[in-house]
């Protein structure tokens, strides 16, 4: 490496001089009485080590001593008395150009780049974390279980965390054994209300932890909380855990172009007004064409009040932008990447065609 650097500024050093000289026959002239030094050697070591630090078989390669021939190629570049900077001097010092060839080199055509490309998983990469995929939570009309958390250690604890006891109603005879995962979960009580027509969209389901089966019976099987994302309390529904499978995309991917545009209806984490890093639900998902990565504006189209004391309709305002997380068939989960001012419940979205 060192070697290689050592050259590399020994290129710039004599290139330099080079074209300095190059552009001024004079001060060549004037070099070469004093010191000897020849701008054809100059431009020939040059050559030499750029040869050992390119390697060669670049579009824009220039090697000497080759005719021009019908694969040279005008430079397009002129100095004082007409002579190209990048046509040799004889090494007699005759002031004669030496001959000098553009070598071909790589195929500059290309083809558009396809799906196989893109869909390469070396170029993929995880839209959002393992962790805040799994915990972000949806909203959804409809939950299945595989059963549910009936007790924990001690009774009188009606909340459970980390490293805690808790029990399962599932046990031998339902195929759980020591070693199983599940996934711990609630449905909240209130549905989902639109915030601007009213219909109901469902539950919020919310992750609460994550817990490994210890002790087996026939029928029941105790369990320890191995993560905790909230309160684990009895009643609280289990299914059986799997590696969360986040969506990767390759960031240079082309933009779909799309349509779509909906409402923010609510947040993850009770609270009135959203900023950069919360999770949200929007009320459109997969029907609509709404696919994890996709980006969306946040519009704030609120209405404003005039100085006269007037109600009337803002004009629409670009506040924020939000990334999918995941897309059911009619909701879909995201989070806001930036905000510009608050955000609440009842923004419009609209697809937008950055990244």
């Amino acid at each position: 490496m060192e070697i290689l650097n050592d050259m590399k500024k020994r290129l710039a050093i004599i290139m330099g001089f080079a074209l300095a000289f190059a552009a001024n026959p004079a001060m060549a002239q004037s070099a070469s009485d004093l010191g000897g030094v020849n701008l054809g050697s100059l431009i020939n070591q040059s050559r030499a080590v750029a040869s050992i630090v390119i390697g060669g078989g670049y579009d824009d390669d220039i090697r000497p001593g080759r005719g021009s021939g019908s694969g040279a190629r005008d430079t397009g570049s002129s100095m004082s008395g007409g002579q190209n900077p990048c046509q040799g001097v004889s090494e007699s010092g005759s002031g004669e150009p030496a001959e000098m060839e553009l070598v071909e080199g790589r195929d500059l055509s290309y083809e558009p780049l396809g799906e196989d490309f893109f869909n390469d998983d070396a170029r993929r990469e995880m839209i959002v974390s393992p962790q805040m995929f799994e915990t972000a939570g949806y909203i959804s009309d409809s939950v299945e279980s595989d059963g549910e958390v009936v007790d924990g250690e001690p009774s009188s604890q009606a909340s459970f965390s980390i490293a805690e006891t808790i029990y399962l109603n599932r046990g031998e005879s339902q195929g759980v054994s020591v070693g199983s995962r599940f996934l711990v979960f609630h449905s909240e009580k209130d549905s989902v209300t639109h915030p601007v027509t009213g219909s109901n969209l469902g539950h919020k389901v919310l992750i609460d932890g994550i817990v490994e089966v210890r002790e087996v019976a026939m029928d029941y099987s105790k369990a320890v909380i191995i993560q905790s994302y909230d309160g684990i309390e009895r009643g609280d529904l289990i299914v059986l855990y799997t590696e969360p499978d986040v969506p990767q995309l390759d960031p240079d991917r082309p933009v779909v172009e799309k349509d779509i545009d909906g409402y923010l209806v609510t947040s993850k984490d009770p609270k009135e007004g959203y900023a950069s890093g919360d999770v949200v639900y929007f009320d459109i998902g997969n029907s609509a064409g709404v696919e994890p990565g996709d980006v969306f504006n946040i519009v704030d189209r609120r209405p404003v009040k005039r100085k006269d004391g007037e109600t009337v309709a803002g004009l629409p305002k670009i506040i924020g932008t939000a990334k999918v997380i995941s897309a059911r068939d009619t909701t879909s989960t995201a989070f806001i990447t930036t905000s510009r001012t608050a955000i609440y419940a009842g923004d419009r979205i609209s697809y937008s065609k950055i990244r």
